[in-house]
């Protein structure tokens, strides 16, 4: 495991620990994220998937039609606007003992899905 996977693992576990309780969180930085697409963010899932089977730098998958930007651009508002409602039913359910978000952002970070690779390229759109 890289040494940035291995710093996303330990941050993770410290956020989920302090997750616990009534402040949710991991799912208010996934909201964050879903809402402003900070650049930080999308660096950080680019070095996670590095040398990965998947490729952050492969062309685009995120079933946007390739060379119309309005498709491309409606398509990341849609992959947002899904994201952002599902942080918000996330701080619902992180708001018990267990902090969901935080498992599967360590499930992410560990085993480096597709389906994630592909929900952040379709969020982040041409950025």
């Amino acid at each position: 495991m890289t040494m940035i996977r291995l710093k996303c693992v330990f941050a993770l576990i410290l956020i989920g620990i302090a997750s616990i309780g009534p402040i949710p969180i991991a799912s208010t930085l996934g909201a964050f994220v879903a809402l402003f697409r900070p650049r930080w963010f999308k660096t950080l899932v680019d070095n996670i998937y590095r040398n990965s089977r998947q490729n952050p730098t492969s062309p685009d998958s995120s079933g946007a039609s390739v060379g119309n930007p309005r498709r491309k651009n409606h398509a990341s508002a849609a992959a947002r606007l899904q994201l952002l409602l599902a942080m918000i039913v996330f701080m619902l359910l992180d708001i018990g003992p267990i902090p969901t978000v935080s498992l599967i952002a360590l499930f992410i970070v560990i085993f480096r899905p597709q389906w994630f690779l592909t929900l952040m390229k379709r969020v982040y759109g041409e950025q």
